[in-house]
């Protein structure tokens, strides 16, 4: 019996992921990620627009997937666009998790008070993956609005998960559209058709590919 032939983006990725030296299991991961999205779209994955992409990953988690298995799954669809442009990237990675912790925090809803952070990077996963993304240590409360006295957090919680993840990702898809119209972007090799400044804009959305 012949073998089923691979198709091109699965052959692009295997190419690029092999002149990055991933690993084969790596490989294979990275592989069954993009094969979940074209179960999901119900079409090959090239055609997925961003608004489909940030529908996948609720949809990962309703269908019962566990989180080390999202985070392999995410980092699988965003690696190649975040891997050329690092310098960019890691940039609006501090810059975007830093504005959403001290929104946060700064919100008298939430906890109402002027924080400290410091951030780490990480690039590389813990199966050494690129996998980019931020450390935070924080203390427990921070000044309040006016300088005058400490406000401390609740026992065993910080700041709500949830509101601050909607936040982050807003805000980094928000500053990653500003870098690509400002072309601070590049794309190469089978990324390249992403140099379009159109494509990053909400009336390329329909043509924007994986």
């Amino acid at each position: 019996m012949s073998e089923k032939p691979i198709t091109p983006l699965r052959q692009r990725m295997i190419e690029d992921m092999s002149v990055r030296r991933f690993t084969p299991a790596t490989q294979r991961q990275y592989i069954r990620a993009v094969k979940r999205l074209a179960a999901f779209l119900g079409r090959i994955p090239d055609t997925a627009t961003p608004e489909e992409l940030r529908s996948f990953q609720p949809h990962l988690t309703g269908t019962g997937v566990q989180p080390t298995s999202i985070n392999t799954t995410v980092t699988a669809l965003r690696w190649r666009p975040a891997y050329q442009n690092k310098a960019v990237v890691y940039d609006l990675l501090f810059k975007a998790s830093s504005e959403a912790m001290l929104t946060i925090a700064a919100d008298p809803k939430h906890l109402g008070a002027r924080i400290g952070i410091t951030s780490v990077l990480h690039s590389w996963g813990s199966v050494m993956t690129h996998h980019p993304h931020v450390h935070m240590i924080v203390p427990r409360g921070g000044l309040d609005l006016d300088g005058s006295r400490w406000v401390s957090c609740r026992p065993d919680f910080f700041l709500p998960v949830l509101v601050l993840s909607k936040l982050f990702r807003r805000l980094m898809l928000e500053k990653l559209m500003a870098a690509h119209q400002a072309g601070r972007l590049q794309f190469l090799g089978s990324l390249a058709y992403l140099a379009d400044a159109k494509a990053g804009s909400p009336a390329g959305a329909k043509r924007a590919r994986l």
